[in-house]
């Protein structure tokens, strides 16, 4: 009977390390949404989709220049999670992500992508190869400036 016990706590122990090894390895911390400093333009990561920060920045730039809105800021909506939170133990808080100045989103921004697709927005126009490459420019040197502050 006491060697069952040994084996049961034993089982038990061992299938929390494996559920923390999978935890560690497979979780990518902390989705976060953005926001335009112009409430023009919201996105949100979505890391297990692989749609990270650095995608964020290249849409925000993207949005930057098909709107003419050169003096906009990228603003962060959501905070970070409380230490108590096992999502929180994921985070590298030194990730560039982290450094976007938080803010308070509207009706439009908080949801955590805006515009619309298929509405009417100058966001939603076409691209031209040209930009394009201009904006992964300006999006890679944004992140580039980040990762240099922290």
């Amino acid at each position: 009977m006491k060697l069952l016990r040994i084996l049961i706590n034993l089982t038990g122990l061992a299938v929390l390390i494996i559920a923390s090894y999978i935890w560690i390895f497979f979780s990518s911390g902390t989705d976060v949404k953005y926001q335009s400093s112009d409430y023009g333009w919201a996105d949100s990561e979505m890391l297990w989709k692989g749609r990270d920060f650095d995608s964020i920045v290249f849409y925000f730039h993207l949005y930057k220049e098909k709107c003419h809105k050169p003096n906009v800021v990228l603003q962060r909506l959501t905070d970070r999670p409380n230490w108590f939170e096992p999502e929180h133990w994921f985070n590298n808080y030194r990730d560039p992500k982290w450094q976007v100045p938080l803010a308070k989103g509207d009706e439009n921004t908080n949801l955590g992508y805006y515009p619309r697709a298929f509405t009417k927005h100058c966001y939603n126009s076409s691209s031209s190869q040209e930009l394009i490459e201009k904006v992964e420019k300006q999006s890679n040197d944004f992140v580039r400036r980040l990762s240099q502050n922290t």
